[in-house]
């Protein structure tokens, strides 16, 4: 066999092929793209299929052939879409190289999905996002595909033929989908693989909505189900164009200027493509001045061909010879700034009857001039707060402490001619905007109406600082929308203001609410020793604790020591001591701060053991006389003795002689303050005991 180069008439390849049957394929390596021709030559017999390209009986035989120029492998088209029963499927072909072809997804943003590979082509459970697929050919040559899965949209194009009479409606191609046209009645019209819809002949009752359906067959997938409009009259443009308030009036507090922002819609309904212009003229009301006028493209895919003028002033055509094709949309948006002399504008004066900001359009293509002005109102807005604050003893202890709190109430008023949305109720203290209102919107629109007053109610937790102040000082704000998008705000009076407080004057409208100023000291005593004997020293401890919710300053105390005990020196933790005058001096003693003092005494023979302390002075006053005095008795251990003694003549001679006697009585006296038991009285001349208790 040998294989000739017919552009350069050389042989470049050369093979004996021994028991070479019918289909036995030869690979001839390494040729460039060129016209080649095959000769072979049989050696022996043999048996040719008449299918074969050469002539029978085995004769020797040739054919040309052509090697064409590579062409690196492409995608003939990529595309993905998301299915309605959820995810999405894509569809790539490949084109160029050398088939087959492998397919994988190398780049995405849903990671799951790379590293995903297709012998087709075709990747279902692929999620709405962006990817990028990789073609591979059979020679390893590969390209990349960027691409986006989304939902699929028709983009219905009508093309009519000259007479008008043919009409193809044609929606984006999917490959290998199912095109179902389903009619205003429910009934298919047409279904197969072609993504257009022929009338012929069209007449216009055929126009209105109809149902599109595109499923990818054996993926179960549906790419597209949703209504379409047919075009009444697909073979000429039917422009509307009309104007709307995008936004606004905004006002900007630095420029003193009202900005609105108005949207021009073009709709061409029909079939064909058309080209309109625009006039663009400003209807304002007493007062209003048109500052500046812009115009600018809305965005769509459509794009700007005609001329623009901008900026612009009333009057000017700031749209000529602009074309929009059949069935498409297209916007201009004008933004316009306007100042306001709020002396000179007329209050009855709005969008009915040539107030407010308004803007007209007129268009010579125009098939409605019902929608061409838009004009939004002056809207005059105010809010009016005020804020009450009521105490409560939270624990009900009868003290001003940490956790009892100040319950407020706010009362907002709309003061202004319109309804105001957005209504919020900040308190700095309360940490920035408060819930609410709790009542008074009537209609339950969210709007707070001339006729609707509105009320919020708060608690707010008071801590030391506040007590020690004696007061709660708390401005609100509330802040506001106008329909026409202003904002405003007022900050709160209070409708029963304190007399008797500290006005702060670095905030003259706060709510000012009085605390009680609650003070309480409190004072306990124990002694180390409850029962004692004369001689023993003892330790006296007086505790003076300020339970009170401010601090107490030049604490007072009287301890005096009863005629029982003997002073002989102290210590305290705070403050000092006069053991002359019995008076311990405490300067100062924090809320739930305890000062104690400790005086070491001795027991002496006395009449009084009862150690009392008393308070008997204090700047501030101490609501609570029930702990102001503390004691502590000792018992003492005591006992005296006193003994008589009476001649007695025993044998009543009259002479005082051995064996008279004397009688002795004992007196055995408690001289302290608890039982005694197991008394012993000694006699050391009588030697005799007695037992007794007493």
């Amino acid at each position: 066999m040998n294989v000739i180069n017919l552009d350069t008439g050389g042989t470049v390849f050369r093979e004996s092929i021994i028991f070479f049957t019918e289909g036995t394929p030869v690979n001839v390596p390494n040729l460039p793209p060129g016209d080649y021709q095959l000769f072979l030559e049989f050696q022996s017999g043999g048996s040719c299929s008449s299918a074969l390209p050469f002539t029978c009986p085995c004769e020797p035989q040739t054919v040309n052939a052509t090697i064409p120029e590579y062409v690196p492998t492409s995608f003939e088209s990529i595309v993905g879409y998301t299915c309605t029963e959820g995810s999405g499927v894509i569809f790539a072909e490949g084109a160029n190289g050398v088939a087959p072809y492998q397919y994988e997804i190398i780049d995405s943003s849903i990671p799951s999905n790379i590293g995903r590979t297709s012998t087709d082509g075709i990747f279902t459970a692929a999620d709405e996002g962006t990817y990028t697929v990789r073609i591979s050919d059979s020679c390893g040559n590969s390209a990349d595909g960027a691409f986006e899965v989304t939902p699929y949209l028709p983009d219905l194009v009508a093309n009519c033929d000259a007479s008008g009479t043919r009409v193809t409606l044609m929606a984006n191609p999917v490959p290998n989908a199912t095109f179902t046209w389903i009619d205003a009645m429910g009934s298919t019209i047409q279904q197969g693989t072609s993504n257009e819809l022929i009338f012929d002949p069209f007449n216009p009752s055929q126009g209105g909505a109809y149902t599109l359906q595109v499923t990818a067959p054996g993926l179960s997938c549906t790419v597209f189900d949703g209504s379409i409009i047919i075009p009444s009259n697909p073979c000429n443009s039917s422009i509307d164009v009309s104007k709307v308030v995008e936004s606004g009036p905004i006002y900007n507090n630095v420029t003193v200027e009202y900005t609105v922002t108005y949207r021009i819609n073009a709709q061409n309904s029909g079939g064909a493509a058309g080209s309109y212009s625009v006039t663009d003229t400003f209807i304002i009301g007493n007062g209003f001045t048109l500052n500046t006028a812009t115009l600018a493209y809305g965005g769509e895919s459509d794009g700007v061909d005609g001329a623009i003028l901008s900026p612009f002033s009333s009057g000017d055509t700031i749209i000529a010879n602009e074309s929009i094709a059949g069935l498409r949309t297209e916007s201009w948006i004008v933004t316009a700034t306007f100042s306001v002399d709020e002396d000179a504008i007329d209050p009855l004066q709005d969008c009915s009857n040539g107030g407010g900001f308004g803007n007209e359009i007129t268009s010579s293509v125009d098939t409605d001039t019902s929608n061409n002005t838009a004009c939004v109102p002056v809207d005059i807005g105010n809010l009016e707060i005020t804020k009450d604050g009521v105490y409560v003893d939270s624990d009900s202890n009868g003290l001003t402490n940490i956790g009892d709190v100040v319950n407020y109430i706010f009362v907002v008023n709309n003061t202004g001619n319109v309804a105001i949305s957005n209504v919020v109720v900040s308190v700095s203290l309360l940490g920035g905007a408060i819930t609410g209102p709790a009542s008074g919107d009537a209609d339950g629109d969210g709007e707070l109406d001339i006729t609707e007053t509105w009320t919020y109610n708060a608690s707010y937790s008071i801590i030391q600082t506040d007590i020690d102040a004696g007061q709660v000082n708390n401005l609100a704000t509330v802040s506001g929308e106008e329909p026409n998008g202003n904002s405003f705000t007022d900050t709160s009076t209070d409708p029963t203001p304190c007399f008797t407080c500290t006005i702060d004057s670095v905030c003259v409208d706060c709510t000012l609410t009085e605390l009680p100023s609650t003070l309480d000291i409190g004072l306990t005593k124990t002694v180390d020793i409850n029962i004692a004997e004369v001689g023993d020293e003892l330790f006296f401890t007086i505790s003076a604790t300020n339970n009170g919710s401010i601090a107490a300053n030049n604490i007072d105390i009287s301890e005096i020591l009863p005629n029982g005990y003997d002073y002989i020196d102290y210590i305290t933790s705070i403050g000092n001591y006069n053991q002359i005058t019995g008076q311990w001096a405490i300067p100062t003693l924090r809320t739930s701060q305890t000062a104690d003092l400790i005086i070491r005494a001795r027991v002496v023979e006395g009449s009084d053991y009862l150690n009392t302390a008393r308070l008997i002075g204090i700047d501030e006053t101490d609501i609570d006389a029930s702990n102001d005095e503390a004691s502590v008795e000792v018992d003492i251990r005591g006992i005296a003795i006193a003994k008589d003694g009476v001649y007695i003549d025993s044998d009543a001679n009259g002479a005082t002689n051995i064996g008279d006697s004397i009688a002795y009585t004992f007196f055995v006296t408690n001289s302290g303050s608890v039982d005694l038991a197991n008394i012993i009285v000694s006699d050391s001349i009588i030697r005799r005991r007695y037992n007794r208790a007493c």
